[in-house]
């Protein structure tokens, strides 16, 4: 017999899951393990923080006393640094080696540092993913006047305007060939470019920095071409890598991230996995994916615990959705609008420059995904021909 059950990790899954297991009626041992010694940061709320458009506390949306609610015993501070799934024990970096009846991995992920020289080393690169970056970015903002931000994710987008908005020059920097890379449809992403560059954003797509060096008082970022540029700090927001090395591949099983089926089980029935660190079922693609958003880490979290806690519950899979005001734009996707093959084409009506703009994605006749700005009205019946097309009889999350 194990000491109970255990949760890894300190974000919305790991949260999520603590509270379901509560719910659906277990009342043994909780334990909580996580490398964090403070309260679940939702990093996808840092830039509003940063903004000045919500205070230090939304970023922290459990609260002080989730733990002493949920009566769990908390081990903080203390990184897993190894998991044995055939003997079912957890080892940490302060030495102790804990039993579980069933675990849950929810450790999340990590920023990814591109492998450019210098970068990781710099004292000015800060991305977006811990409470004591987004402090210091804060600190950082008061006397900036230039930052580069690298990687034009949504979070790039946003940390651009944001930064512009206080008066800072900014230069938004990605190796791929459009803004917002993961979602949007090249020719979504290429009005919203038009329009941030409008506003004085320096945007360099295709592009990348060949090496960054630290100077006291900033950094100096340089370009294949031999041209530099002299910043405050660098916003680093070039995407996440599930944290993933505590785990014995030979035991559980991992492609891009932890696999898992429909109840969030791995391949080992007593071992789970939610979040940013597995993939799970698709229903877009009918495949497993791997899909990094807080919306979903939450859900899955919730699955996991009801499960772990011996309530069946089916994860029904998830159908990806941003909403993001990019200026005074509404920026929206919805689906696959990435999706490519023979039977792919797409319907594009509008000018967001002057009133709504869609495009929307087809497979075979089906949509499959959609790119909207400035455009709430058919938001509703979008969603509504995807689940359509998937047989859906509501709404998935």
């Amino acid at each position: 017999m194990g000491q109970g059950y255990f949760v890894l990790g300190n974000g919305g899954a790991a949260i999520h899951a603590l509270k379901a297991i509560r719910v659906a009626g277990y009342t043994g041992e909780l334990h909580q393990i996580s490398d964090d010694s403070g309260r679940a940061f939702n990093p996808m709320v840092a830039p509003y923080f940063l903004s000045e458009k919500t205070g230090w506390d939304t970023c922290f949306p459990f609260g002080e006393n989730f733990i002493e609610e949920h009566q769990i015993i908390a081990h903080h501070g203390d990184k897993v640094v190894a998991l044995d799934a055939d003997s079912s024990t957890i080892s940490t970096a302060s030495g102790k080696v804990f039993s579980y009846d069933k675990c849950l991995i929810a450790t999340g992920a990590r920023p990814v540092m591109p492998p450019i020289p210098g970068l990781a080393e710099s004292r000015y690169a800060l991305p977006l993913r811990e409470p004591e970056t987004a402090k210091k970015m804060l600190k950082s903002l008061s006397t900036a006047s230039n930052v580069l931000v690298l990687g034009a994710s949504f979070v790039g987008v946003k940390l651009a305007e944001v930064f512009l908005k206080k008066g800072i020059r900014v230069v938004l920097v990605d190796i791929a060939s459009q803004v917002m890379p993961q979602g949007a449809h090249k020719h979504a992403a290429q009005h919203v470019e038009t329009y941030m560059s409008s506003k004085g954003i320096d945007i360099r797509l295709s592009c990348s920095l060949s090496r960054v060096d630290d100077v006291p008082d900033g950094a100096i970022c340089h370009f294949p071409d031999g041209t530099t540029e002299k910043v405050d700090f660098i916003a680093v927001s070039a995407g996440i890598r599930p944290n993933l090395d505590f785990l014995d591949t030979e035991q559980v099983n991992i492609a891009r991230a932890v696999c898992t089926n429909q109840f969030m089980q791995t391949n080992k029935p007593n071992l789970y996995a939610a979040g940013d660190v597995c993939e799970s079922f698709d229903r877009l693609s009918l495949s497993q994916q791997w899909m990094g958003t807080w919306g979903n880490a939450c859900y899955q979290g919730r699955v996991a615990g009801m499960n772990m806690a011996g309530s069946a519950t089916r994860y029904a899979g998830s159908i990806s959705q941003h909403v993001s005001p990019v200026f005074s734009w509404i920026y929206m996707q919805i689906g696959d609008a990435l999706r490519e093959g023979p039977a792919v084409k797409y319907e594009e009506s509008g000018d967001p420059f002057t009133g709504p703009y869609k495009i929307i994605i087809y497979d075979d006749d089906v949509v499959v995904g959609a790119n909207l700005i400035n455009n709430s009205i058919d938001l509703a019946w979008i969603k509504k021909e995807i689940n359509k097309g998937l047989g859906l009889q509501s709404e998935v999350v």
